[in-house]
This record gives C-alpha cells, sequence and structure tokens, in this order.
C-alpha cells in the first residue's frame, strides 16, 4: 500500500478517533484526510489542537498541499508523550465546536442540485410524478402559455402534475433537506393511452432543483381491425345504394319515356287514321264531282243537240 492510497474520513469519527486510527496502525505512514463538511482552516485547527493534547506533537506533523491535508508520521518520536485527560476532554471539545462551525457552514453553502430535463411532448390527458426522499420543503411552480387548467399535489414524498387541456406548460420543483441525501428520484410519465414510463436520476446534495418545460398534445387515433372493417361495409354499401338509386333513376326515365314514346305513338296513329278517313272522304267527293260534271255534260250535250235538231227543224 502506498502513501497516497489511506483516506481517512473526518465526517464519520471525530478527530481524536482519527489521530488514534492513524497512529494506533503500524502500516500507515501517510494519510489523505476527507473532510466534505468542514473547513480547511477549521480542519486544521481540530487537528493541531488535538496532536497537541494527545502529546503527538513530535510524531505526528499535519501537512498541507493545495486542497488536501496529509497526517505525516515521525516513527522515531513515537511512544514519547503521555496522553492526559485534561488534553481528551479538551480534544473533545474541539471536536463538538469544530462540528458544530462545520455544520453551520454546511448550512449556509448548501450544495443544490440543478436538473434541467428536456422538453416533453405528452398527449392527453398527461401526468408525471415526481418520488423522492422525505423532506417537508418542497415547492412547485408552473407557468404556462395560454389560460389552461391544470393540477398539482404536493407531499413530502412525492409531488404529481397533471394537465388535460392542450397547451406548454414549464414546471419547476425546489425541495431542500436538513442534510445532504443520497438518494435516486424517480419519475413517472403517464400520457393518453400509452404504457407509464419511468425515469431515475440520482442525487447527492442538500436539495435538488427539477425545471422542465411539458407539451400537451391531442393523441392521434388508429383505426382498429372491426374499425376498418365496418368502415369498408359502409363504403360497399354506400355504394350499392348509391347504384340502386342510379338504376331506379335509369329505369324511371326508361319508362318516362316509353310513356311519351307511346303517347306519341297513339297521336301518331290517331292522326294517322283521321288523314285516312280525311283521304277517303276528299276522294269520295271528287269522286262524286267528277260523276256530277260527267252527267252535267252529258245533260248539257244532250240538250244543246235537242236545241240544235229543234232550230234545224
Amino acid at each position: 500500500m502506498t502513501q497516497e492510497d489511506v483516506v481517512l474520513d473526518v465526517s464519520r469519527c471525530t478527530y481524536r478517533d482519527l489521530i488514534r486510527r492513524f497512529m494506533e496502525d503500524r502500516t500507515w505512514t501517510r494519510a489523505r484526510v476527507k473532510y466534505p463538511l468542514v473547513t480547511i482552516n477549521t480542519l486544521l485547527t481540530g487537528l493541531y489542537h488535538a496532536r497537541k493534547r494527545l502529546e503527538l506533537k513530535r510524531a505526528l506533523q499535519v501537512t498541507r498541499k493545495g486542497k488536501d491535508v496529509f497526517l505525516v508520521k515521525n516513527h522515531e518520536n513515537m511512544g514519547k508523550g503521555r496522553p492526559r485527560k485534561v488534553a481528551l476532554i479538551m480534544l473533545l471539545a474541539i471536536v463538538l465546536s469544530s462540528s458544530f462551525f462545520g455544520n453551520v457552514e454546511a448550512a449556509t453553502t448548501r450544495s443544490i442540485e440543478r436538473i434541467r430535463l428536456p422538453t416533453f411532448e405528452l398527449y392527453a390527458p398527461a401526468k408525471i410524478v415526481f418520488n423522492f426522499a422525505y423532506t417537508k420543503n418542497v415547492t412547485v411552480k408552473v407557468t404556462l402559455l395560454g389560460t389552461s387548467i391544470y393540477r398539482t399535489s404536493t407531499s413530502p414524498v412525492q409531488v404529481a402534475f397533471e394537465a388535460t387541456n392542450l397547451d406548454v406548460y414549464t414546471v419547476n420543483i425546489d425541495a431542500v433537506y436538513d442534510r445532504t441525501v443520497n438518494q435516486t428520484i424517480t419519475m413517472g410519465v403517464f400520457e393518453g393511452n400509452r404504457p407509464a414510463k419511468a425515469i431515475e436520476f440520482d442525487v447527492n446534495a442538500d436539495g435538488f432543483q427539477v425545471q422542465m418545460k411539458v407539451s400537451v398534445v391531442e393523441q392521434p387515433h388508429f383505426p382498429t381491425v372491426q374499425e376498418i372493417s365496418d368502415a369498408l361495409w359502409d363504403r360497399w354499401r354506400n355504394e350499392l345504394l348509391s347504384y340502386e338509386a342510379k338504376t331506379d333513376l335509369v329505369v324511371n326515365k326508361m319508362t318516362e319515356t316509353m310513356t311519351i314514346v307511346g303517347a306519341l305513338g297513339v297521336i301518331a296513329f290517331v292522326v294517322s287514321l283521321v288523314s285516312i278517313l280525311a283521304l277517303f272522304h276528299s276522294n269520295r267527293t271528287l269522286s262524286e264531282l267528277e260523276q256530277w260534271g260527267i252527267r252535267h255534260n252529258a245533260e248539257h250535250r244532250k240538250a244543246k243537240k235537242e236545241l240544235e235538231g229543234k232550230q234545224s227543224d
């Protein structure tokens, strides 16, 4: 094991326990101190005082390189000091004060995880549910383009957003914790008649902020087999009804035409009959006139001959 491989986490124990752990293990010569909740100055102060109170001034050195703090053993001077009760009490006080100031500083400089999600296009009705670790400090803010109606509900472990109107919604969720929480946030997406989807993302911070846009659109309708068959049947039925109507129209027109032709035939027959009768009548009249003319001429010639005979006598 190299000198750089050893990491001591000060957040999991006190300065006194950390130094004792480091000094009692003979395999460690140098270790790097991990201090997530304290500043460098607070850490150095705590380590120097703990080293002094434990009479390890010559056996243990505290060095700093940039943002890293190291503990280095001096094997030649180990075991030359005597621990005292007063030193332990003062070390405990230093550890408590360092932890207190570290918590105050951590409270003033919280680490907030900011999560910006892409725009989601969801079918109406749409619903989004966030599940997270328990906290009472959670707020939801929604802004939209139009004047649609939406619904939000919050609880210490869940935030839900629901919308049925077609619009674009901007959702902002803020959650704050009293300490750093390592959690997995689950986001459930529900839309229209489609199956639900789940999205997970890990967060290790004192809080988180989620910003996202939701565009709610109308769900398209895809016909089923039954609907397609019904539509085809309706189409063929309409075609048959249309063909039947056209056939009836043609038959009616043919009937009207035949009626008109029959009427015209009757009229023509009557006209022809009248014409024939008139022709017979005119021929009869002409023949009577011809016969009368012949008789008249014969009588005239006869009378003329008689007159000529009388004159000759």
